[in-house]
C-alpha cells in the first residue's frame, strides 16, 4: 500500500555533516573533499538506481558536476556551524514502476525546487519493500561571475514552502498513480486533517546488522497500524453501505404507500357518487387513453332469407342432393 514519507531537514557541520561525503553516498560515487583531503567512496552501494542534477537556466558548466558543485558549496562555508545544504527525503509508492521513477522525480524537482533558483541533486534509491529518493537543494545562489556561490536565499527557509512541497510531492505522485491504472493515492495531510484515528508509522530505517531486532519491530509495528487502517475503511464502507439500504428500504415503503392510497382513491371512485359499496371483484386498472367503444360489423350477423321463388320449390326425388352454399 503506498504511504506518504516526506522528511525535510538541514546538513550542518555541527551535526558532523560533510556535503561532499553526503553527496558521496546518496549517488554511490567517490569524492575527494577538497576543504579536508577525506576521500568518500560510496561505490559499492549498489541500491542506487538513477541520479541527476537540474539546474536553473544559465547555470554554470561546473554545477552539473557533482563532485565540484558540493565542493563549491562545502567551501563557500566558513563558520563552523554552517548550514550546507538541505535534504528531502521522500518515499516512493511501491506501486510505481522502477522505470517511471526518474521522470517522476525530475518532474517534481523541477517545479519544487528549480523553479525557485535552487541546484537539485537527486539520487533514487531502490531498496526492496522502500523505495525512497535523496534530494539535495543549495543554500546559496550561484554568485554572479559564475565562479562559485554568492549569498544565501533567506526566502528558501520560509517553513510554509515545506508544506507547499509536501502537497506537490503528493500531486505528481498521484498523477503517475492514476497514469498506470492504480487506485491507491497518498496524502500529504496529517491524520487529523484527514479524520484518521489512531498513532501514524514510523520511519523504519536503514539496518545495519547491528539493529535488524529494532528494525524489525517498527516493520511490524507499521503492519499492525496499516491491518488497523484497512480495518476502519471497511468498517466505513459497511456503515455507508447500510445506511444507503436504509434509504432504499425507506423509499420502498413510501412508494407502497403511495401506491396503497392511490389504489383506494380509484376504488372509491369507481363504486359511484351515491356511495353504494363497491363490487367484490377488483377493477381492471384503466390505462390513460382507453376508453369504452363499440364495434359496428360491416356485414349483419342474421342468416339470409331465401329467395321466394326457391320457398315455392318442391323435390320430387328421392335421390339425397348434396346442399350448396345458396342453401342457406
Amino acid at each position: 500500500m503506498a504511504i506518504f514519507y516526506f522528511n525535510a531537514k538541514l546538513l550542518s557541520r555541527s551535526a558532523g555533516h560533510n556535503a561532499v561525503a553526503a553527496a558521496a553516498y546518496r549517488s554511490g560515487a567517490r569524492f575527494k573533499c577538497a576543504r579536508t583531503g577525506t576521500v568518500h567512496n560510496f561505490r559499492r552501494k549498489t541500491e542506487v538506481q538513477h541520479s541527476a542534477i537540474h539546474v536553473p537556466d544559465g547555470s554554470p558548466s561546473w554545477t552539473h558536476d557533482r563532485s565540484q558543485l558540493w565542493n563549491n558549496a562545502e567551501n563557500s562555508e566558513t563558520r563552523i556551524n554552517a548550514q550546507l545544504a538541505r535534504e528531502i527525503v521522500i518515499g516512493i509508492p511501491i506501486e510505481l514502476t522502477s522505470e517511471s521513477r526518474p521522470a517522476l522525480l525530475d518532474g517534481f524537482v523541477r517545479e519544487a525546487f528549480v523553479s525557485l533558483g535552487m541546484i537539485a541533486d537527486y539520487s533514487i534509491h531502490d531498496k526492496a519493500g522502500n523505495p525512497h529518493a535523496h534530494i539535495m537543494l543549495t543554500l546559496r545562489e550561484v554568485s554572479a561571475d559564475g565562479q562559485g556561490f554568492g549569498a544565501k536565499s533567506r526566502d528558501w527557509n520560509n517553513p510554509g514552502l515545506v508544506e507547499k512541497w509536501r502537497a506537490l510531492w503528493a500531486e505528481h505522485a498521484n498523477k503517475m498513480l492514476a497514469q498506470q491504472g492504480h487506485t491507491v493515492r497518498i496524502d500529504h495531510r496529517s491524520l487529523t486533517d484527514q479524520e484518521i484515528a489512531g498513532p501514524a508509522t514510523v520511519h523504519v530505517g536503514r539496518d545495519n546488522g547491528l539493529n535488524s531486532d529494532a528494525v524489525q519491530e517498527r516493520k511490524d509495528f507499521n503492519a499492525l497500524i496499516m491491518v488497523q487502517r484497512e480495518l476502519a475503511r471497511i468498517k466505513d464502507e459497511e456503515r455507508a453501505i447500510h445506511e444507503q439500504l436504509t434509504r432504499i428500504t425507506s423509499d420502498i415503503i413510501d412508494l407502497e404507500t403511495t401506491l396503497s392510497e392511490a389504489l383506494a382513491e380509484r376504488d372509491q371512485q369507481g363504486s359511484g357518487a351515491t356511495g353504494a359499496p363497491a363490487s367484490e371483484t377488483p377493477a381492471g386498472i384503466v390505462l390513460p387513453g382507453d376508453a369504452d367503444f363499440t364495434l359496428t360489423l360491416p356485414i349483419s350477423r342474421r342468416r339470409p332469407l331465401r329467395p321466394r321463388h326457391q320457398a315455392a320449390q318442391i323435390i320430387t326425388t328421392t335421390t339425397e342432393v348434396t346442399p350448396t352454399c345458396s342453401d342457406f
